[in-house]
């Protein structure tokens, strides 16, 4: 039986829209439809792109405001978020999913780091922040995902560009989100960098965060991906906890 392995070793396989995705997020409004995006070879997105980061240890992630961050768990390291033009911003406190309690989470799989900066994102020139979506997720939802692993002309761990690809879930639970059955091109089987990118809704809102794939026939045929639900138990309330004003409540009927 395939074995999953950390998403810093797994590629987005659905490649990579020529188009930039409006990501405006909740500065600028929805985004443009994904429903006619297809999973195929691509190319590079503009980098960089909205709220999505490259951080250190060859992940990737997410601002959800000003000085809040999101990437994947097994990406902790308590360093520094970097960038590719250099400059950094350090980390104030950061809560993982590992260190949430049994009652909070109730098991499963907690894959996730959320983390507070010292001063706010515009000083890397970040001033656009990822939604986070309160509605849960359903089989057969179009998503978007994005990380920085590399591409198949520079084939080294840090190199990597942002790319853009999307599929439809297949399957929903409490604890994971997955895209199933992604051919893969080019030999892209596996990329680090890709850990802890974001999975967004068709509404640009934040639904999951990437942190593992599995080869279902082979590496260069299919391959499924894994991510961590925003919903998952325990995730708002450690969200709270580093940002007490954010808002991680459902919208009243």
């Amino acid at each position: 039986m395939p074995t999953p392995r950390r998403a810093h070793n797994v590629v987005l396989q659905a490649p990579v829209m020529t188009a930039i995705l409006a990501f405006c997020l909740s500065a600028c409004g929805r985004p443009e439809s994904i429903a006619d995006l297809k999973v195929h070879n691509g190319v590079l997105v503009n980098d960089p792109i909205g709220p999505v980061r490259k951080v250190t240890l060859n992940c990737s992630g997410t601002f959800l405001g000003p000085r809040v961050f999101v990437t994947a768990g097994h990406c902790d390291g308590r360093q520094v978020l970097s960038w590719d033009d250099s400059r950094s911003l350090n980390l104030d406190r950061c809560l993982s999913g590992a260190e949430a309690t049994d009652e909070q989470v109730g098991g499963g799989i907690r894959d996730w780091l959320i983390c507070r900066t010292d001063v706010d994102a515009s000083a890397i020139g970040v001033n656009r922040y990822a939604p986070v979506s309160m509605t849960p997720a359903s089989p057969n939802d179009r998503v978007v995902f994005m990380g920085y692993g590399y591409g198949d002309k520079i084939r080294q761990t840090g190199s990597g560009k942002l790319r853009k690809g999307s599929g439809a879930l297949s399957r929903v639970e409490i604890d994971t989100l997955e895209i199933a059955g992604v051919p893969a091109r080019n030999g892209q089987a596996t990329s680090p960098g890709d850990s802890g990118g974001p999975w967004f809704n068709d509404r640009g809102e934040l639904i999951g965060i990437h942190r593992s794939g599995t080869p279902t026939l082979n590496e260069d045929d299919i391959i499924s991906f894994q991510a961590t639900p925003v919903l998952a138990p325990g995730f708002a309330a450690q969200l709270r906890q580093l940002a007490p004003n954010f808002a991680t409540e459902p919208a009243q009927p």
